[in-house]
């Protein structure tokens, strides 16, 4: 914490919170990790080198975990999770799992767990992705239920459940499916 003025902060690593200005109630643990964080408030970052800045209340633990979000009140735990687009902004999101949701750039209020959910999501919101691959290339959908591994896999549209092993996997026009 080089710079900072915030209050009720822990930073615990080399280089650990050290733009940090006006930030609190943050917790960074790790080497560097929310180095780049200047004003974000309850934020608690462990072994990430997230380069948020400003964003509020979020959770972000694993390596490379929340990389380029700049969003608020997300969750992020694995390898690459909710690695995002420079500058991402989505928020409410909750990923569990390597890769999972490692492309958000605007997409809010999505939950994704299992590896690779909803990896390719971009800019899509309310969605809820559950197992291995469930959503993997869903990039821009909304308002999707996919449980089950590979659940959804290939499909991009709106307002659809699939429930099981590669259900609606190869859906991938139209929208308000059932399977």
């Amino acid at each position: 914490g080089y710079n900072n003025i915030g209050d009720f902060n822990t930073f615990l690593g080399s280089c650990a919170g050290y733009n940090n200005t006006i930030g609190s109630i943050n917790t960074f643990i790790g080497q560097c990790v929310g180095r780049c964080n200047t004003t974000g408030d309850g934020n608690i970052f462990i072994n990430t080198k997230s380069v948020n800045t400003t964003g509020n209340n979020n959770i972000y633990i694993g390596s490379q975990a929340g990389y380029n979000s700049l969003g608020t009140d997300n969750i992020y735990f694995g390898y690459r999770c909710g690695y995002g687009a420079v500058g991402s902004s989505g928020h409410n999101n909750t990923g569990f799992g390597s890769y999972t949701l490692s492309q958000i750039d605007t997409g809010s209020f999505n939950l994704a767990l299992g590896r690779q959910a909803g990896s390719y999501l971009t800019t899509g919101n309310y969605n809820s992705f559950i197992g291995d691959g469930a959503g993997f290339t869903s990039t821009t959908c909304s308002y999707n239920t996919f449980i089950g591994s590979a659940a959804g896999e290939r499909n991009n549209t709106d307002f659809n459940t699939f429930i099981g092993w590669a259900a609606g996997q190869s859906t991938g026009i139209g929208t308000g499916f059932t399977n």
